[in-house]
Protein backbone atom coordinates (compact mmCIF):
# COMPACT_ATOMS: atom_id res chain seq x y z
CA UNK A 1 0.00 0.00 0.00
CA UNK A 2 1.32 3.35 -0.96
CA UNK A 3 0.42 6.66 0.59
CA UNK A 4 -0.80 9.49 -1.84
CA UNK A 5 1.01 12.99 -1.51
CA UNK A 6 -1.87 15.36 -1.31
CA UNK A 7 -1.32 18.22 -3.46
CA UNK A 8 -4.08 20.19 -3.29
CA UNK A 9 -7.73 20.02 -1.26
CA UNK A 10 -10.75 22.14 -2.67
CA UNK A 11 -13.99 22.55 -0.48
CA UNK A 12 -17.72 23.60 -1.24
CA UNK A 13 -20.02 24.66 0.74
CA UNK A 14 -24.43 25.92 0.38
CA UNK A 15 -26.02 28.96 2.01
CA UNK A 16 -25.89 27.30 5.02
CA UNK A 17 -22.30 26.51 5.71
CA UNK A 18 -22.54 22.70 4.74
CA UNK A 19 -19.81 21.34 3.55
CA UNK A 20 -21.61 19.95 -0.44
CA UNK A 21 -18.06 18.66 -2.57
CA UNK A 22 -14.32 18.19 -1.28
CA UNK A 23 -12.26 17.14 -4.48
CA UNK A 24 -8.46 16.39 -3.83
CA UNK A 25 -5.62 16.38 -6.27
CA UNK A 26 -2.92 14.05 -5.98
CA UNK A 27 0.52 13.87 -8.24
CA UNK A 28 1.39 10.52 -9.78
CA UNK A 29 4.94 10.92 -11.46
CA UNK A 30 3.29 12.68 -15.05
CA UNK A 31 -0.17 11.93 -14.17
CA UNK A 32 -2.36 13.58 -11.85
CA UNK A 33 -5.42 12.06 -9.80
CA UNK A 34 -8.54 14.14 -8.65
CA UNK A 35 -10.83 12.66 -6.71
CA UNK A 36 -14.28 14.40 -6.11
CA UNK A 37 -16.62 13.42 -3.41
CA UNK A 38 -20.15 15.56 -3.86
CA UNK A 39 -23.08 14.89 -0.88
CA UNK A 40 -25.29 16.78 -2.63
CA UNK A 41 -25.79 15.23 -5.73
CA UNK A 42 -24.59 11.98 -4.09
CA UNK A 43 -21.37 11.45 -6.68
CA UNK A 44 -18.14 10.36 -6.36
CA UNK A 45 -15.94 10.83 -9.38
CA UNK A 46 -12.27 9.52 -10.31
CA UNK A 47 -10.28 11.39 -13.18
CA UNK A 48 -6.51 10.93 -14.38
CA UNK A 49 -4.72 13.50 -16.54
CA UNK A 50 -2.03 13.29 -18.45
CA UNK A 51 -0.50 17.03 -18.28
CA UNK A 52 -3.66 18.41 -18.97
CA UNK A 53 -5.15 15.81 -20.65
CA UNK A 54 -7.92 13.63 -19.15
CA UNK A 55 -6.85 9.91 -19.94
CA UNK A 56 -9.73 8.80 -17.07
CA UNK A 57 -13.25 9.16 -16.03
CA UNK A 58 -14.72 6.93 -13.28
CA UNK A 59 -18.16 8.29 -11.81
CA UNK A 60 -20.55 6.77 -9.42
CA UNK A 61 -24.11 8.52 -8.92
CA UNK A 62 -25.92 7.27 -5.85
CA UNK A 63 -29.20 8.07 -6.62
CA UNK A 64 -29.39 5.82 -9.84
CA UNK A 65 -26.63 3.62 -8.76
CA UNK A 66 -24.83 4.41 -12.24
CA UNK A 67 -21.32 3.89 -12.80
CA UNK A 68 -19.79 5.54 -16.05
CA UNK A 69 -16.48 4.79 -16.89
CA UNK A 70 -14.36 6.44 -20.22
CA UNK A 71 -10.68 5.53 -20.97
CA UNK A 72 -8.97 8.15 -23.34
CA UNK A 73 -6.17 6.37 -25.84
CA UNK A 74 -3.33 8.96 -26.59
CA UNK A 75 -1.03 9.10 -29.76
CA UNK A 76 2.41 9.57 -30.04
CA UNK A 77 1.86 13.85 -28.99
CA UNK A 78 -0.51 12.68 -26.28
CA UNK A 79 -3.96 13.84 -28.20
CA UNK A 80 -6.57 12.01 -28.04
CA UNK A 81 -6.97 9.57 -30.46
CA UNK A 82 -10.46 6.97 -29.05
CA UNK A 83 -11.99 7.09 -26.24
CA UNK A 84 -14.47 4.37 -24.84
CA UNK A 85 -17.69 5.14 -22.55
CA UNK A 86 -18.84 2.15 -20.32
CA UNK A 87 -21.83 2.14 -18.16
CA UNK A 88 -22.05 -0.25 -15.36
CA UNK A 89 -19.44 -2.80 -16.41
CA UNK A 90 -20.72 -2.86 -20.49
CA UNK A 91 -19.74 -0.44 -23.42
CA UNK A 92 -21.94 1.83 -23.89
CA UNK A 93 -20.12 3.90 -26.61
CA UNK A 94 -16.92 4.33 -28.69
CA UNK A 95 -15.37 7.51 -30.24
CA UNK A 96 -12.73 7.26 -32.25
CA UNK A 97 -11.21 10.89 -33.23
CA UNK A 98 -9.54 12.25 -36.30
CA UNK A 99 -6.58 14.45 -35.51
CA UNK A 100 -4.76 16.46 -38.38
CA UNK A 101 -1.47 17.85 -37.77
CA UNK A 102 0.32 20.28 -39.70
CA UNK A 103 4.50 20.84 -38.93
CA UNK A 104 6.31 24.21 -39.82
Amino acid sequence: MSIKTIKKITKEYDEEKNLTQTTVEYPENKFTLIETANTEYKFDQKRKYFGKTLIFDDSFTQDNNEKTLEKFDLDEYNVPVKMVSEKNGKIDSTLIFINKYEFY
